[in-house]
């Protein structure tokens, strides 16, 4: 093999954890798992109301949908699995409790059947009745939540647990009876309010252990109270937040420990790339792939090999375990954005056309250190004489 051939970069799929080419727009493996028929196991829609006025949540929960004669449930599954593909989400995970009035506990339970789905829902509806009125009843009132739990033909899937609060406003037509959609036409999750979904599968697999099987989708409403009621951690941090600790993080261990500006370089660049990768696909990245790909970048005999992730922790950057970059995020990582004293300037500058003044040939963007100014080559003949008229009058 000629060792010219550059190396393509491999990206694990955040939802199944396969290993695929970073060229890729989507998992391989999860797109031939698409084409496995999913069927719904149990659904069912409930209801929030209140008296004008007044705090208290009344919860409705309605009859269980036809399962194997209802296209409904079909055209529901593949929209939540398409909004959950394309979406941005935000990735988390259960805290060990084993407390019986914690989301492990009711879900390790109804795994092993000794909970059924209309109680599970019956335990989600309570919290998120309890902490939509610490947060303001008008963020539930008169929404409906679809709860569904549906799975593959595989024996050893166990599926996955959604709930998806909508609006009868926003293109659902349900029976005020029963609750159960009328028609398949009305199904229109474009303008839901929240969504969550766990990987029943994954969990049953890996709980304790920290992993991805908890997703939401934010919609037209505020998300706290709904991430609250699923267990998630509300300590946690958007995806933009997280990628602008993980930059902040490289840099600051480069200087810690010294390591010089070839190494902040080259972390950087290692962090980038599995950023846009993830960002390209629409997957997730661990904390524990980017402390891998910046361990990668310390030479051996460094004093600081081995230490980033503890300086992770030590220095508590708030970053979660799992992060979803958007296209936008994967682009901020190339530019360094500027701002002069009261704001008489704003722009924002690739990174990797700035170089010093005085080394090598003049570039487009120069940066003088020692004064700290910035040096700009303007080549537009307009924009020249517009700031020379602009000189002479302001002298």
């Amino acid at each position: 093999m000629d060792d010219k051939v550059k190396k393509i970069e491999q990206i694990d799929c955040v939802d199944c954890g396969f290993s695929f080419d970073a060229t890729l727009h989507m998992c391989p493996k999860c797109e031939q798992a698409d084409e496995i028929h999913l069927h719904a196991l149990s659904a069912v829609t409930s209801r929030f109301s209140s008296e004008k006025g007044s705090n208290e949540l009344k919860i409705d929960i309605g009859k269980d949908w036809p399962l194997d004669t209802n296209q409904i449930c079909l055209d529901f599954i593949e929209n939540i699995e398409g909004k959950f593909t394309s979406k941005m989400r935000f990735h988390s995970y259960l805290s060990k409790d084993i407390s019986i009035d914690s989301v492990p506990y009711k879900l390790s339970k109804y795994l092993e059947g000794k909970l059924s789905f209309k109680d599970l829902v019956r335990f989600f509806l309570e919290n998120l009745k309890d902490n939509a009125v610490k947060a303001g009843t008008h963020l539930v009132t008169g929404g409906n939540i679809v709860f569904m739990h549906y799975k593959s033909h595989e024996e050893d899937d166990e599926g996955k647990f959604f709930a998806v609060m909508v609006s009868e406003k926003s293109g659902f037509d349900f029976d005020p009876e029963t609750q159960v959609p009328r028609s398949r036409d009305h199904i229109n999750l474009d303008r839901l309010k929240q969504a969550a979904r766990i990987d029943l599968t994954l969990f049953d697999e890996v709980y304790p252990e920290e992993s991805h099987y908890l997703q939401f989708i934010q919609g037209t409403s505020k998300s706290e109270f709904f991430k609250l009621s699923f267990g998630c951690d509300i300590g946690n941090v958007d995806n933009a937040e997280s990628i602008k600790q993980i930059r902040r993080a490289v840099t600051d261990f480069g200087k810690a420990q010294k390591l010089g500006p070839n190494f902040t370089k080259k972390a950087s660049e290692a962090v980038e790339t599995i950023i846009l990768s993830a960002a390209k696909s629409k997957t997730a990245i661990s904390l524990k792939s980017v402390i891998n790909a910046v361990e990668t970048t310390i030479p051996e005999k460094s004093k600081g090999k081995g230490l980033f992730e503890d300086f992770l922790k030590s220095e508590k950057y708030r970053i979660n375990p799992y992060v979803q970059p958007s296209t936008q995020m994967a682009e901020d990582g190339n530019w360094v954005n500027i701002e002069t004293k009261e704001s008489s300037f704003k722009g924002k500058i690739q990174k990797d056309k700035v170089k010093q003044v005085g080394h090598g040939d003049v570039y487009n963007v120069e940066f003088d250190t020692a004064n700290q100014k910035l040096i700009i080559k303007l080549t537009d003949p307009k924009i020249i004489e517009e700031l020379t008229r602009l000189t002479k009058e302001n002298e």
